[in-house]
């Protein structure tokens, strides 16, 4: 008998992000009769991502870019169906040379460098050594170890990668035990071959620039995993997956995709769920939320990873130890933003990466520049794990104000005269996020994203999101593909139509 107080249906998707909705869409696509309901804690959909309008370009607060185009499982859907604008990069090969550029910086510059206490530019020269082509393809890692001098055309931070991938499969391959990624990368830092090269680029540009660089690529890790190298494992990174093809931003906005998704769903807003439980008699799961009771055969639930981890959510029966470990050992912290936008632009017109470096690992962040896609001058500045820890505490002015300042040491007074307005983001403090992405800490290992992607209660509570896809976790397109996994799973299970 079916709980008389809950609103019945046929499938339950908890959570309106990307993942959830990509789950929905395809659910409603193959079944339109599907009695189908999407509940979404939030005032609106798209979960960690949310664009808002700024000047004629966009602030992206949480999911910015498609990854690796060129092997991107979603690319063809979100271009040819939802309608992301994806174009390469808009040529301003017209727009004249702006003077308040510095002088050592050609306007056709992809990637820049600074010291953010001294505000010294590093060299084009050193950066090309460091960074290579910004937009070129990632080089075969197996042709990498062929060039081992300053002469070489793979770039020294692709050399970096190339290595600690090596040591990765090697110490699975001969059952070493994990170590953290800090510890790595300073170990490597001492090898006979790093230090002949770090010490011959030391000697022809100055050492101060080096070190800046190697925090740098040192910074790139924590970035992508979002959590501190400290913590990070080094394993992990031979079973990450590879994302080919560059990155682009959508010309008309991230929230394009989740927008498209939710056409046609029955979305309710504002229903906090607060417990899942499941009735193995009825075979039935009840879903509490604020708004009431909701009751389906089968689930899917899309809950961030750090809402598991703080368990917001009660599930009776308790989630086995084995999944539970999972989201243990899974890391999921906050990686946070500060949006400048700026009266006129101080920087390269074709500047994508802007590194605000330092010879202190915790002060080095990086920026990136959405002047070349939209003509707006607006930078970005990256607040990783380890430095949103350290603010814990500040007032939005006072980080502002640090960042800022970063900007003011390469580029002069002119940068606060020229700022119009700053925006931060907040993930962390967000009690339906509670964090931003995912990255395999210490101890873990992929096969924990495979544990998370298994359903439970004899198939009738599934998971989805970026934490629940080994290739390409914490990216838009894995919690899209994992969304699709679950649906396609769901449709092998639910009776045809005519027996609903």
């Amino acid at each position: 008998r079916s709980n008389m107080s809950a609103q019945q249906f046929d499938v339950i998707v908890i959570g309106a992000g990307v993942g959830g909705l990509a789950a929905a869409h395809y659910l409603r696509e193959s079944r339109p009769n599907l009695r189908l309901v999407v509940l979404e804690a939030r005032h609106r959909i798209g979960g960690r991502i949310r664009t808002e309008e700024w000047g004629k370009g966009f602030m992206e607060y949480g999911g910015e870019w498609i990854h690796g185009i060129s092997n991107n499982a979603i690319t063809e859907f979100v271009t040819k169906k939802a309608g992301l604008i994806l174009d390469e990069n808009p040529s301003l090969k017209n727009e004249p040379r702006n003077p308040l550029v510095p002088k050592i910086l050609p306007d056709s510059t992809s990637m820049m460098a600074f010291d953010c206490n001294s505000g010294k530019i590093i060299p084009p020269a050193l950066m090309k050594i460091w960074f290579g082509d910004e937009m070129a393809p990632a080089p075969d890692p197996n042709k990498v170890h062929e060039g081992d001098d300053l002469n070489s055309t793979v770039s020294i931070d692709d050399q970096l990668s190339a290595d600690i991938a090596v040591e990765a499969q090697n110490r699975i391959k001969n059952n070493i035990a994990d170590s953290p990624l800090s510890e790595t990368l300073n170990r490597m830092k001492q090898t006979p071959k790093w230090k002949s090269k770090l010490e011959k680029l030391s000697k022809e540009f100055g050492r101060e620039f080096v070190e800046v660089l190697w925090n740098g690529s040192y910074k790139i890790y924590e970035g992508f995993n979002a959590n501190p190298v400290d913590v990070l494992s080094t394993n992990w990174i031979a079973d990450a997956g590879v994302e080919e093809g560059g990155d682009r931003v959508p010309l008309n906005g991230m929230e394009t995709l989740p927008n498209f998704l939710a056409k046609g769903l029955d979305i309710r807003l504002r229903h906090i769920v607060s417990a899942i439980t499941y009735d193995e008699k009825r075979k039935m799961v009840t879903v509490k939320t604020d708004q009431g009771l909701f009751e389906a055969p089968y689930v899917l639930n899309s809950l961030p990873l750090g809402v598991l981890k703080d368990e917001a959510v009660r599930f009776t029966p308790s989630l086995p130890p084995r999944k539970q470990g999972a989201i243990d050992r899974i890391g999921f912290e906050a990686w946070e933003k500060v949006a400048f936008r700026f009266k006129e632009r101080f920087w390269p017109k074709d500047l994508f990466w802007m590194l605000c470096g330092s010879q202190n690992l915790n002060e080095t962040t990086w920026m990136h520049s959405i002047y070349k896609e939209f003509q707006e001058p607006i930078l970005v500045a990256f607040v990783y794990p380890t430095a949103v820890a350290m603010h814990k505490g500040w007032s939005q002015k006072q980080i502002v104000d640090k960042y800022l300042g970063f900007l003011e040491n390469a580029f002069g007074p002119k940068v606060r005269e020229l700022l119009i307005e700053a925006r931060t983001t907040g993930w962390a403090e967000n009690k339906f996020s509670r964090g931003s992405f995912t990255g395999l800490r210490l101890g873990g290992s992929g096969s924990d994203y495979d544990v998370m992607s298994e359903p439970l209660w004899d198939g009738a509570l599934g998971f989805c999101g970026e934490h629940t896809t080994r290739k390409h976790n914490g990216t838009i397109d894995a919690a899209f593909v994992s969304g699709e996994r679950e649906a396609k799973r769901l449709l092998q299970r639910i009776a045809p139509p005519s027996k609903l």
